[in-house]
Formats: structure tokens, sequence, C-alpha cells
């Protein structure tokens, strides 16, 4: 496929940085117990085939608005850059970052790593003034596209469930006067339940959030 399509094989994608894993980033599991040793070779696998097809078409993509080859871009670092961004957006962050401290508080703290890191990229990729590398336009475009999209339906299935969409992302405590993260801040409201479609995004938006109001 990749000599069809003028682009990089697994072994030059893997020689720029691209994720092929034996297994779960920051997820060990005891290799005498079948099953758990079979959903990680799975979710390994499916990761690498994911990680492999987000680069090739944006390697593609890139080919197409550059007219220069695939080794061109190789020999140019911006294979690396598409590399790098599609470690961060499928959960592959720095191996060992924050060390042992981070791996007990956090359990994964590379897929933590990943969150931030892609977050951060994306928020360059669109704040004026900034650095905007190849690796952070493309964390932008992906991550609005995802945004984008994860609030179309949480509007839609809540207008279809009869709710109403919670757009505010901050409550203020009437009895002490402080402001808080709103636990109902774009949810999809079914039943007794409150679902979010951000996934980690949500969580790190609360931390982030959090910060200046403590």
């Amino acid at each position: 496929s990749a000599i069809n399509n003028g682009t990089l094989t697994p072994d030059e994608w893997g020689s720029v940085g691209l994720g092929i894993l034996t297994n779960a980033p920051d997820f060990y599991v005891n290799r005498n117990t079948r099953i758990l040793s079979r959903f990680d070779r799975m979710f390994t696998q499916y990761g690498n085939v994911l990680r492999h097809g987000i680069a090739d078409a944006e390697l593609q993509l890139l080919m197409a608005q550059t007219g220069k080859t695939a080794k061109q871009l190789l020999d140019s670092g911006d294979a690396a850059s598409i590399a790098g961004f599609a470690n961060v957006f499928t959960g592959v962050g720095q191996r060992k970052w924050g060390g042992n401290t981070a791996q007990f508080l956090l359990f994964a703290p590379r897929f933590f790593h990943a969150r931030m890191k892609v977050s951060a990229d994306a928020l360059m990729g669109v704040l004026p003034g900034t650095n905007k590398t190849l690796q952070r336009r493309i964390a932008a475009k992906h991550m609005t596209r995802f945004m984008g999209f994860a609030s179309f339906l949480t509007f839609a299935i809540n207008e279809f469930n009869g709710e109403e969409t919670d757009i505010n992302p901050w409550l203020r405590n009437d009895t002490t006067g402080k402001w808080h993260f709103n636990p109902n801040f774009m949810r999809i409201h079914a039943g007794s339940l409150d679902v979010s479609l951000f996934g980690p995004f949500d969580s790190l938006l609360r931390i982030v959030s959090s910060v200046p109001l403590a």
C-alpha cells in the first residue's frame, strides 16, 4: 500500500518515531493471564493501525498540498512532525514522563502527557503570535474537528431527548461567592446519567479551569 501510494513504509515511519508498540502504554498485564494478555494485544494492535492510518493520511495530504514526495518530507523532518502528532493523538506520550511519582499518582502518565501535549499543540496552533509548526497545525485541525463533532452530537442528542444543554463552564456558590467548575457543562442528559463525549479532554478542562478558581 505504501509503495502504491508513494508514501512511507512501516519501517520508515518507525525510524521517525511513530509509535509501534508491543503492549499498551502504562498498562502491564500478567502474561500468564490469557484473557488480559489477548486484550492487551488487541488494544495495542488497534492503536498501531490507527496511528499508522492517521500518519499516512496526513502525509498524503501534505504531499498533495506541497507537491513534495514522501522521501523529501522524510528528509525535511515533516514526516517526524506528523508521527509526533499521531503518537500523542492516540495516547502515546513521552516514555517515563513524570517518573515513578507520576506512575503512582496518575496510573498512566504517558497517556496523560499525550493528552496534555495534543491539547497544548492545538491551542498553540490557533493562538495569534505563536510559532505554528506543522505538528501544531495538524493538532489544531483535528482537535477543532473533534470538539465540533462532539459538541454537535451533545446538542443534537439533548434536543432529541427534550433536555437543555448547559453551556456554562463555571458556577458561583451563592453562599461562599466562590466559582467552581460546572459538572453539567456540555453533558448529554440520558435519564439519570450525565455523559460527556469529550473523553479525557473533559477532565483536562476541569483540572485547568479549576486552578485559577482555587
